[in-house]
């Protein structure tokens, strides 16, 4: 038995994102309403900074209506956004004004040639100049994704036909259709990206590029990728850099060029593939020097994010609840980053200085990797933990209410299913710079988890943490 050893000051990764994988014994790691922000010359090289909540900044009048989120779009201006049956102009003063009806209840596509805009719904689509809503009803062939690429709109349809607008036109001629023939997978939707036109199967992905003859694009048959696709028709996105999309079998992947790479580890994967991939809706974002792009799984009630910046993943909760994030469509305009309620009325920028959603705070969760005695240099060996610290911003209480003297729970598991008794330290009341974040814990163990919990709506840069361990004997 080992007697009267030193205890040993063992760092935690902070950065780590979500990488919960089948086997809680394993992995149990898993982060949520953070995002990891490097930091090289910084107190330490990474910094886990709180996601910002959704402040209300107006929406729709009136109460008891139908407010199903059905996508924005920017557009001389203005945003435009489809609740339930009606588009909606929303001015750089937030005031709503009413433009008109959009039937169905399919989530919407927009694209515009920066004179006219066109809105798919999965039935008749729509144009827009700014004074005119028309009904595109020469268009027979139930779009359900618009994008413009060299002068022109691009269609999906519900015959497995792309169609193409002759230029500068939203005019639609049979002649100018083809359909992808590399491999017999529907086909998913158009996307236009880096001057090409990408059509996305379920199980394939087809460039095409500008050319003459009818159709005006031609297939670029050697660089087309097999064995990868999406199912969900508004599940593609992209940043400057990359295209994001989620395969049916739940491995999320980004492309360039014709290169695809996968971007999830196994535990990511595993999350994913419990999900319906073919009903997720995907947008992208960036804001402080990252970019984001944010699955959500509308069908299972979950939000998942990757940071581009970092290669992590993290989860997105409303309120103190496991429920996806209520942040739905999204649109970058007048300086914010505006999302549209799911379902109720409300329009919402995303606050970086509050810490709260519209309707109360959220829980911010950091479970990190495990522990063992095999990382402390003794192979499944009995190790003791007497103290948990945490480098946190500390003194960040609010002027009053809730966070005026703000917690955060901490809690130790040995097994990654079960865990210990939340203890909860002060973070320090508002001016409380020095404050020493540090918590006494007693416990045996040959692996250990640690989770750390924020209730309260305060922002701090969680920067560091560390455990105390020593050698147990047997």
């Amino acid at each position: 038995m080992v007697k009267n050893s030193r205890y040993k000051r063992i760092p935690m990764n902070v950065a780590g994102g979500s990488n919960e994988t089948r086997s809680r014994a394993v992995s149990v790691e898993r982060l949520v309403n953070w995002y990891p922000d490097s930091t090289p010359t910084g107190v330490s090289p990474a910094t886990l900074m709180p996601w910002g909540g959704l402040t209300n900044v107006g929406g729709v009048a009136g109460s008891g209506g139908n407010y199903a989120d059905r996508g924005c779009h920017f557009f001389k201006g203005a945003v435009y956004f489809v609740k339930g049956t009606t588009l909606y102009k929303l001015s750089s003063a937030y005031a709503v004004t009413t433009v008109g009806t959009i039937t169905g209840s399919d989530y919407c596509s927009f694209a515009d040639n920066g004179g006219v805009m066109v809105i798919c719904n999965g039935g008749t689509p729509y144009s827009y100049d700014g004074t005119a809503l028309t009904s595109l009803s020469s268009i027979t062939f139930n779009p359900s994704v618009v994008t413009y690429i060299t002068t022109r709109f691009v269609f999906d349809s519900s015959n497995d036909f792309f169609y193409v607008s002759d230029s500068y036109s939203t005019n639609v001629r049979t002649a100018n259709s083809a359909t992808s023939e590399s491999a017999p997978d529907s086909f998913t939707a158009p996307l236009a990206f880096g001057q090409m036109l990408y059509l996305f199967g379920e199980n394939t992905i087809e460039p095409w590029q500008p050319a003459s003859g009818q159709p005006p694009f031609a297939r670029a048959t050697q660089a087309i990728m097999e064995n990868v696709g999406c199912s969900a028709p508004h599940g593609i996105t992209n940043t400057i850099d990359f295209v994001y999309f989620i395969h049916k079998g739940g491995i999320p992947y980004r492309m360039r060029g014709f290169q695809v790479e996968p971007i999830a580890a196994s535990g990511i994967i595993n999350k994913l593939n419990n999900y319906d991939c073919a009903k997720y809706r995907a947008r992208s974002l960036s804001f402080d020097g990252q970019n984001f792009v944010i699955f959500d799984f509308y069908e299972d009630n979950a939000t998942w994010c990757f940071s581009e910046t970092t290669n992590t993943w993290f989860e997105l909760t409303s309120s103190t609840t496991e429920a996806r994030w209520q942040g739905g469509s999204h649109c970058a305009a007048f300086g914010e980053h505006l999302f549209f309620d799911n379902t109720l009325q409300h329009v919402y920028k995303l606050d970086l200085t509050n810490f709260v959603n519209d309707w109360g705070p959220v829980v911010r969760e950091k479970v990190f990797e495990f522990l063992s005695g095999e990382k402390a240099g003794k192979v499944r060996g009995k190790m003791e933990l007497s103290r948990v610290i945490l480098g946190v911003e500390a003194g960040c209480g609010l002027v009053s209410g809730q966070g005026e003297e703000p917690l955060i729970g901490v809690q130790v598991s040995i097994d990654g299913k079960t865990w210990n008794q939340e203890q909860f330290v002060e973070l320090g009341r508002m001016g409380e710079f020095s404050k020493q974040v540090e918590v006494s814990m007693r416990v045996k163990f040959q692996q250990l988890a640690l989770r750390v919990r924020l209730y309260d709506p305060v922002g701090f840069a969680f920067f560091s943490a560390a455990i105390d361990v020593r050698e147990a004997g047997h």
